[in-house]
C-alpha cells in the first residue's frame, strides 16, 4: 500500500503536503504512509480512491491497473514481481531449467 500512495501521488506530481490538502489530513500523515510508519483510515482511503479515479483496493495493492487480483503475495517486491514475470514468459523446459538454477542459488547461498 505504501509504495502505491508514493506512486500515485508522485504520477499526479503532488508534493506531500498538496495530497494532503486534497485529503484534508497533515503532510506528516503521508509522509508516515509513505515511510510505512502509520496507516490511512478507512475514511481518508475513500477519499484517496475517490480523488484518484481508483479503487481502494489498487491503493492497498490487491489489484493491479485493470482490476484483476493478481494471484501472488501481495508483498512481492519489485525484484520479485520480475522474476516471477520472467519465470511466466518461459516455455516449460526453460521454467525447469530456471528453477533448479534457483535452487542452487538458493542452496549455495548458506
Amino acid at each position: 500500500m505504501y509504495n502505491r500512495i508514493l506512486q500515485l501521488r508522485q504520477q499526479y506530481h503532488l508534493t506531500q503536503k498538496a495530497l494532503g490538502a486534497k485529503l484534508f489530513v497533515s503532510q506528516k500523515s503521508i509522509d508516515n504512509w509513505e515511510k510505512s510508519i502509520t496507516e490511512p483510515t478507512a475514511t481518508v482511503l475513500v477519499r484517496m480512491a475517490d480523488f484518484f479515479g481508483c479503487s481502494i483496493d489498487y491503493i492497498l495493492g490487491r489489484e493491479d491497473e485493470l482490476g484483476n487480483i493478481p494471484a501472488y503475495p501481495s508483498d512481492f517486491d519489485q525484484e520479485s514481481m520480475t522474476l516471477l514475470n520472467y519465470y511466466k514468459n518461459c516455455d516449460e523446459a526453460n521454467k525447469k531449467s530456471l528453477l533448479s538454477f534457483a535452487r542452487f542459488l538458493s542452496n549455495n547461498s548458506l
